[in-house]
């Protein structure tokens, strides 16, 4: 799709103080959770620092570290199908706890008694589906969708103050396994392409072998 012409686009030859890269890895989920990611860190790095007031900045970080957080699910659920049956698939929506259930099950199918890590990780899951199952309430102060009895708040009611502290910590660690469990599924997969090359490579120096004694005769 061709794109008219952008101020921000920077061109063939041209340069800019500072250009990013974008759009060159079609599907690369790894590189979204990993800046979402980033982007949380920058952003507690800036309430610690007052930079800005921290309870305008809660609402970038929520978003992002949730966000984060949805898409690491995604992109184990990728990997591990890929690695049990083949097939790269992982479930549409924002909800956190379906897309936790998916990865779940095809995490144990990986690591079946690797049960410490899943208890952190759907501590984690439990906290964002309590204020903020579907993505929304970091995002915008009330509901997208108008209901009949008008737009509704998006953080409970209840909710009035964060230990952004303690949210930071949890989701980062579970980051941490989420993305950890990534290079995991990346290097069994390796493993796996890598013997499989070997076995190729003996069963074919076995078939010239073969070829090479019924030509002697």
């Amino acid at each position: 799709m061709s794109l008219p012409s952008l101020p921000w686009q920077v061109g063939p030859g041209e340069s800019a103080d500072l250009a990013v890269s974008v759009n060159y890895t079609v599907g690369d989920l790894y590189q979204y959770a990993a800046g979402y990611r980033d982007g949380a860190d920058a952003i507690y790095a800036s309430m610690i620092a007052l930079e800005a007031p921290p309870d305008l900045l809660v609402y970038p970080l929520a978003y992002c570290l949730r966000h984060a957080t949805e898409l690491a699910l995604k992109l184990v659920t990728r990997g591990g199908n890929s690695l049990n049956d083949g097939a790269e698939r992982f479930s549409d929506g924002h909800h956190l706890g379906r897309l936790w259930d998916e990865c779940h099950l095809v995490l144990t199918q990986i690591w079946p008694s690797d049960s410490d890590t899943y208890h952190q990780i759907k501590t984690t899951i439990d906290s964002w589906i309590a204020i903020d199952p579907d993505g929304e309430a970091f995002r915008y102060p009330v509901s997208v969708e108008r209901k009949k009895t008008g737009r509704t708040a998006t953080i409970p009611s209840t909710l009035r103050h964060i230990d952004v502290r303690a949210m930071y910590g949890d989701v980062m660690r579970t980051l941490d396994l989420l993305f950890g469990a990534d290079t995991g599924i990346d290097v069994q997969m390796d493993a796996r392409a890598e013997a499989h090359a070997d076995a190729q490579y003996y069963a074919d120096e076995m078939r010239a072998e073969n070829a090479e004694q019924y030509d002697d005769y």
